[in-house]
């Protein structure tokens, strides 16, 4: 197995390389500059270290800005702008505040508490299931996912489902609860890094934090009747849940009442939720609730998180995040983003904003393939900008397109929360993939007949 792996290292280095080589050895031009070139390829080395997983994700990360300078694409204060942006700093907090409401309990509370009412039935403890997962995405921000997949395979344990089909659809709605919630719920990480990359293009274009739920509100339709086609395709109302509800009754009654810190917990979402909600009256930036309230969650007289809460953060996704924040900001500052929407105008012009937007969804899926979420948010949103306003459109639908291709995936690798819940052992690689090649058919039906006409009755097509 390590000799495999280390094969595995040696092919992505040699990827990598030779990758930095052909572009260093593209010639320039009045466009394609001598700091372009060395943009990019700095840019796709490093994007290539993390897909190979090649070293910690912190250390590439955290040279990039430091390569940039160095090969003089752009001054220093150009090359590390992620780390003064509001963005930067409202996804740290929003990672503090996850980690200390899952360290307090409230967070398995909610869902043990929405299964057992919900729950019964094998069936109806699936649809249970993909709502904890919509509350906890909203309460959380879409930072609940690891908790899903974790509880869709505690579930499969306990009932003794093994490696089955009953294991199989509750390892897939789980990740459907924890991942696929992220095309509705808002997601600091996410939506706030395109609207920063769109900025560049558009400076007066802003997204709310309640628009994101809105427009794109019709893909907890789009879950919930594909959870129902996989029911009746697999026969699942046959399926027999062991113990039923009383397990899940059990589970919640052995987390006991609620403690002071949970308690204070469901005050500071409260707070948090009326505080984004009101934004457009009382005109104080949502971010700012992100920037301060999850740290108030460590003052004395609140204690709802430890110092485990900010240990267990992953600095290696945070400085990766600033990396691809880093990556957008530098290529609109060259005219990269500019330069590759023209390249990419010139071969649809005068196509339509359905086909448009379809054709968004394909390119972004065959970057998923390549590019992790993160980096994807990082390289589309000014390009596909760019072409919007090109065509006559509102930035926005391009932008809620690319949320929803990051979860179009059929490849564990894709999507490192994915990689987790493959490597439980419930599912086979064919079933993995023949599982998300229909959720990505029928995702790509319902966005045609459900998501688009959608988006022009809300007005933000217009006809």
């Amino acid at each position: 197995m390590s000799v495999t792996m280390e094969k595995g290292k040696i092919i992505g280095w040699l990827v990598t390389i030779l990758t930095s080589i052909a572009i260093m050895l593209i010639p320039v031009s009045e466009t394609f500059t001598p700091e372009i070139r060395a943009y990019l390829m700095l840019s796709i080395c490093v994007i290539s270290i993390v897909a190979f997983d090649l070293m910690d994700v912190i250390i590439p990360s955290v040279l990039l800005p430091v390569a940039y300078y160095i090969f003089h694409v752009v001054p220093i204060q150009t090359a590390y702008a992620p780390f003064t942006t509001d963005t930067f700093w409202m996804i740290l907090g929003a990672f503090v505040l996850t980690n200390a409401l899952d360290e307090c309990g409230i967070l398995k509370r909610i869902a043990y508490w929405i299964i057992k009412t919900c729950g019964g039935t094998y069936n109806r403890t699936l649809y249970a299931l993909y709502l904890v997962g919509l509350i906890l995405g909203i309460i959380t921000f879409c930072g609940h996912y690891l908790l899903l997949i974790s509880l869709a395979y505690g579930i499969c344990r306990a009932m003794g489902f093994g490696k089955s089909k009953e294991s199989l659809l509750i390892m897939m709605v789980g990740g459907i609860a924890g991942l696929n919630v992220k095309l509705f719920a808002y997601r600091p990480s996410t939506m706030s890094m395109m609207v920063t990359q769109v900025k560049t293009i558009d400076p007066g274009f802003s997204v709310s934090f309640l628009d994101q739920m809105l427009y794109n509100s019709p893909s907890v339709l789009m879950a919930i009747s594909f959870i129902w086609l996989l029911t009746k395709i697999y026969k699942s109302h046959t399926f027999v849940l062991p113990g039923g509800k009383q397990y899940f009754e059990e589970e919640y009654r052995n987390l006991g009442p609620m403690s002071p810190a949970e308690k204070k917990a469901a005050v500071l979402l409260a707070i948090l939720m009326i505080w984004i909600s009101t934004e457009p009256l009382h005109g104080i930036s949502a971010n700012y609730s992100f920037m301060t309230l999850p740290w108030l969650c460590f003052v004395p007289g609140i204690n709802i998180g430890t110092r485990k809460s900010i240990n267990q953060i992953n600095l290696g996704v945070i400085f990766f995040v600033a990396a691809c924040l880093g990556i957008g900001i530098v290529g609109t500052k060259l005219g990269f983003t500019q330069l590759l929407a023209g390249k990419i105008a010139e071969n649809i012009s005068g196509i339509g904003v359905n086909c448009f937007l379809f054709l968004m969804l394909f390119l972004s899926t065959l970057v998923n393939l390549i590019l992790s979420p993160g980096a994807m948010m990082a390289v589309l949103p000014a390009p596909f900008a760019s072409l919007s306003l090109q065509l006559g459109m509102n930035p926005l639908p391009s932008l809620l397109t690319i949320i929803y291709s990051t979860d179009f995936v059929f490849l564990p690798h894709e999507v490192p929360a994915y990689l987790i819940m493959f490597g439980f052992g419930l599912m086979t690689m064919k079933d993995f993939i023949k599982l998300h090649l229909m959720k990505i058919a029928w995702f790509t039906l319902l966005f045609g007949l459900i998501q688009i006409p959608f988006w022009y009755a809300m007005g933000i097509i217009m006809q």
